[in-house]
């Protein structure tokens, strides 16, 4: 036994380091990058170029003897730019892991980890049921797996000769430098949210603020300035400024780095702040369709940054106090800006009711409550018989005619709800109905609904 137990470890051994993917197709997956990149595999492979793909964690013995050679060979065939895309991913390392492998190595191909947006590393690797790390897969253009591994790799030849023969070539890679795209998210008299996305080769980056051009006018460079006092970060980074003057412009500075620490140039954008706004105030507009259908139109003024509103049985209403209602009317998840219109279906008849609107200004100061009550009951049954109402033709292609008489506002309304078409008629109308989608609607002619279905 002590003579077959060494010898049958080592085959066992053996067979491991020579495993493979068992697949013979390739399994689509989409995820983000450690350096931000979205990564959608049939749209790489589609676009014309082979897929390297090493799945690898940074802690085995085999990885630390893949990666100069990996790293060689990528810069060998075009960094990406030309015949084949390389990749990483890896099973068990999360971003911080990923990102200490990545700074220690200087590798500048993307690396899939387990905490990525969209499929994880652990999960890609449970796709292609891989049995052993690292291992090296090639996937053509056609989806084929067509090397499901790469073995040994003792030196970086071994991975150029085993792409070679598929008209992988030798290409110069392009210089890119490190560079950070900025974007204001939000903005307001005395606050600013910005949000920084480095590209691929950008391992980190520093960036200040300064009102004017009072960063530029000291007497130390810039660059300096920024690389000894500026806020450091690497990856994507969402940052917010506060307590600033309204109505001023300032200048936000960046310096990237790449990985082996040389800066790019110095990046600048300009942003004002905005006026000291108005209070938020919100139009609401009733009215009562049916004991059951109620109709409101929401429009916020130009001070408001964001609204919210609902409706409330009048007894719970006079319960609350004005926080518990603000409250309620924020934790919905549904967060307007502009003008809104709602079809509210199912309430319970004849019943009194408040339609709740409030807002915060682009300040974020709360504006007043705007209150309507109405009671879910038709206020004439008389106005309703004297409409009437006939849509032709139903279904309906381009055109449908409402027939009717009298003055008539004419709304139609699509499945959740929402008004997508509002004419304003006397006796017969025709309306244009080919802007809209194949499904069902419902017209609303002064308080009477009919549906309509467009073909």
């Amino acid at each position: 036994m002590k003579r077959i137990l060494p010898l049958l470890f080592a085959l066992l051994f053996g067979f491991n380091v020579k495993a493979q993917t068992p697949l013979t197709e390739a399994v689509n997956f989409t995820s983000v990058a450690l350096n931000g990149e979205h990564i959608d595999l049939f749209e790489i492979l589609d676009g014309g170029q082979y897929v390297l793909i090493e799945f690898f964690y940074s802690t085995s013995s085999g990885a630390l003897t893949y990666v100069n050679k990996m790293i060689q060979s990528y810069q060998y065939f075009g960094c990406n730019e030309h015949d084949v895309y390389y990749m990483e991913i890896s099973r068990f390392d999360n971003e911080a892991g990923a990102r200490a492998w990545c700074n220690e190595y200087g590798i500048m191909f993307p690396t899939i980890h387990t905490e990525s947006e969209g499929d994880s590393g652990d999960e890609i690797c449970q796709m292609y049921q891989i049995p052993i790390y690292p291992t090296v897969i090639l996937i053509a253009p056609n989806r084929e797996i067509v090397l499901q591994q790469i073995y040994p790799v003792m030196y970086v030849e071994n991975i150029i000769d085993a792409l070679t023969p598929f008209g992988i070539e030798e290409h110069e890679c392009s210089t890119v430098l490190p560079e950070v795209s900025m974007e204001v998210m939000k903005k307001s008299s005395t606050s600013m949210i910005v949000e920084f996305e480095p590209n691929f080769v950008c391992e980190s980056y520093h960036f200040l603020m300064g009102e004017g051009d009072i960063l530029e006018e000291q007497d130390i460079p810039l660059e300096q300035i920024l690389d000894e006092q500026g806020v450091e970060k690497s990856g994507n980074c969402t940052y917010i400024w506060s307590d600033l003057t309204p109505e001023t412009t300032y200048n936000i500075y960046v310096l990237p780095e790449n990985f082996e620490g040389t800066h790019g140039e110095i990046q600048k954008m300009s942003v004002a702040t905005l006026a000291v706004a108005g209070p938020s105030v919100i139009e609401l507009e009733v009215e009562v369709m049916s004991e059951t259908q109620v109709y409101t139109k929401a429009t916020p003024n130009e001070f408001t940054g964001e609204y919210h509103y609902g409706l409330f049985l009048k007894e719970e209403y006079e319960e609350l106090e004005e926080s518990e209602i603000i409250d309620i009317l924020f934790d919905d998840e549904f967060p307007l800006y502009d003008v809104d219109e709602w079809i509210w279906d199912e309430l319970p008849p004849l019943t009194d009711l408040y339609a709740v609107a409030v807002g915060m200004n682009t300040d974020d100061v709360m504006g007043e409550l705007t209150v309507v009550p109405f009671r879910t009951e038709m206020e004439s049954c008389m106005e309703l018989e004297d409409v009437k109402l006939e849509i032709t033709p139903n279904p309906a292609k381009s055109t449908v005619c409402v027939n009717l008489k009298g003055s008539a506002e004419i709304r139609i309304f699509d499945m959740t709800g929402r008004c997508v078409k509002e004419v304003s008629a006397v006796d017969n109308a025709t309306i244009n109905v080919e802007d809209l989608n194949k499904g069902i609607y419902f017209v609303n002619v002064n308080g009477k609904v009919e549906k309509l279905i467009i073909e």
